[in-house]
């Protein structure tokens, strides 16, 4: 089944797959090799397996350029959040340092952190965006 059908927007029901069904492969496009990616999860306690937010970017360059850039942030929607729209506006630009600000800044404004931590909602936002630049 497609990963896009695997995910369900009402924050209840985790995936469409039944109990009886399990994951037993994963095909990944031949072109993955070229991907550059990261992975960032905040947690308070390194105890709990949930991230109380967790951002990912994947991207491939040309030539120093943002070929094809990716990103996901989780914890501040019910599933995670696919940014493709926001990402595609990065494609063509020079992979600088004021891109990766300039991403940091686009992610936190569409992002909307849930407040299920004891911690002040703008600082969570901050962190949105330093996770995204780091």
């Amino acid at each position: 089944m497609s990963d896009v059908n695997w995910r369900i927007l009402d924050g209840i029901k985790r995936n469409v797959k039944s109990r009886e069904e399990i994951l037993v492969s994963m095909d990944l496009p031949t072109d993955a090799r070229g991907l550059r990616a990261s992975y960032q999860k905040f947690r308070v306690r390194e105890a709990w397996d949930f991230p109380e937010l967790a951002v990912a970017a994947a991207m491939r360059l040309d030539a120093g350029r943002i070929a094809d850039l990716r990103l996901v942030a989780n914890a501040v929607a019910s599933i995670p959040l696919w940014m493709d729209e926001t990402a595609a506006k990065f494609n063509g630009r020079p992979l600088t340092d004021e891109t990766i600000d300039a991403v940091a800044d686009a992610i936190t404004a569409r992002a909307s952190v849930a407040t299920s931590i004891n911690r002040p909602r703008r600082s969570m936002m901050l962190v949105t965006g330093h996770f995204f630049s780091h």
